[in-house]
């Protein structure tokens, strides 16, 4: 109830029910969870930018994710 999105864009869905949604003006990866609808941050640490491969997703700066 507390998740704030700023401009949600794509969505995906994974073959456990998870929903993904891409927040553009956040530059972040949301996951809502299929079983308890528990909305956390999968990708992005919210600084707009490119940090490269080989960090973990919740520490990589993203540049506007447009989809998922």
């Amino acid at each position: 109830t507390r998740a704030i999105f700023k401009e949600p864009r794509g969505l995906c869905v994974d073959n456990n029910n998870n929903l993904f949604i891409s927040d553009f003006d956040d530059h972040k990866i949301r996951k809502i969870n299929g079983i308890n609808n528990i909305i956390s941050t999968f990708g992005g640490n919210g600084i707009q930018g490119f940090s490269g491969d080989g960090n973990l997703a919740i520490n990589s700066s993203m540049d506007n994710p447009f989809d998922c």
